[in-house]
C-alpha cells in the first residue's frame, strides 16, 4: 500500500479512482502522513472539512449505520468498498461512504 508521499509523487492517482486527489489532499491537511491507508471508494470522498474527526466512524459505529457486522464492516474498508484508514487504534471509516453504502445496499 502506498503513503500520501508516494501517491503525491506519482500523479495522486486521480486517475484510477475519481475524488483521490481531493481525498489526498484532506488526509494530508489532517496530518495523517503517510501512515493513512488509501483506498478506493463506493460514494463520496471523507466530508466535513479538513481535519474534522465528525466524518470518521470508528468500525463499531459504521456498521451499525451500514447495518452489518463490525467484521464486515473492517472487511469493507480494507477491501476498498468503503473509504477508510487505519490508524493505531484501528480501522476509521469515512461517514458518508458509510450512508452512501447503506443507501445501496440496506434501502
Amino acid at each position: 500500500m502506498l503513503g500520501l508521499a508516494e501517491l503525491s509523487q506519482r500523479g495522486g492517482g486521480g486517475d484510477l479512482v475519481p475524488g483521490l486527489a481531493e481525498l489526498l489532499a484532506r488526509l494530508d491537511a489532517s496530518g495523517c502522513g503517510s501512515t493513512v491507508a488509501i483506498l478506493g471508494a463506493v460514494g463520496s470522498p471523507p466530508t466535513g472539512g479538513s481535519g474534522s474527526d465528525a466524518s470518521w466512524l470508528t468500525v463499531d459505529e459504521a456498521a451499525e449505520l451500514m447495518c452489518v457486522t463490525t467484521r464486515t464492516a473492517r472487511s469493507l474498508a480494507s477491501r476498498g468498498q468503503v473509504v477508510g484508514r487505519k490508524d493505531r487504534r484501528g480501522w476509521l471509516l469515512d461517514r458518508q461512504g458509510a450512508e452512501d453504502y447503506r443507501r445501496m445496499h440496506v434501502g
